[in-house]
C-alpha cells in the first residue's frame, strides 16, 4: 500500500510543536524553541501572534498527557485540549508575560 503523500497528524512518535510570541518581547519565540530543540521536541513553527496573558501548551491533535514534558521543559503549569484538525501540528505553546526562558537562553 502507498503511503499517502503528507504525514497523517498524530500518528508519529514525535510531536510537531509550534511556538507563539503572545507578548511584545521580541525573540521570546524563538528563544523557546531552541529550548524545545535542545529537549528533542520537533518545532515546526514559531512566530508572533495576539498577546496573551498567561502561558499555556495546547494540545491539538494529542491527549493531554503527551504534552506534559513539553510544559515541563518551558517551565508552563497550564495545559490544555483544544481538539483542531485543520491545524498541521500536534501541540501550541502560546507563551505570555510569565514566560521566563532558560538561564543563558535570552533574545
Amino acid at each position: 500500500m502507498a503511503e499517502p503523500a503528507y504525514p497523517i497528524p498524530g500518528q508519529s512518535e514525535t510531536l510537531r510543536v509550534e511556538v507563539l510570541n503572545g507578548t511584545n518581547r521580541t525573540g521570546l519565540a524563538r528563544v523557546a524553541t531552541r529550548q524545545l530543540r535542545e529537549h528533542g521536541f520537533d518545532v515546526v513553527y514559531f512566530g508572533q501572534r495576539a498577546t496573551v496573558a498567561r502561558s499555556q501548551v495546547v494540545a491539538r491533535q494529542v491527549d493531554a498527557a503527551h504534552v506534559r514534558a513539553i510544559a515541563s521543559a518551558l517551565g508552563i503549569d497550564s495545559i490544555s485540549v483544544q481538539r483542531d484538525t485543520m491545524r498541521r501540528v500536534d501541540v501550541s505553546v502560546w507563551l505570555g508575560p510569565d514566560f521566563r526562558p532558560a538561564p543563558g537562553l535570552h533574545p
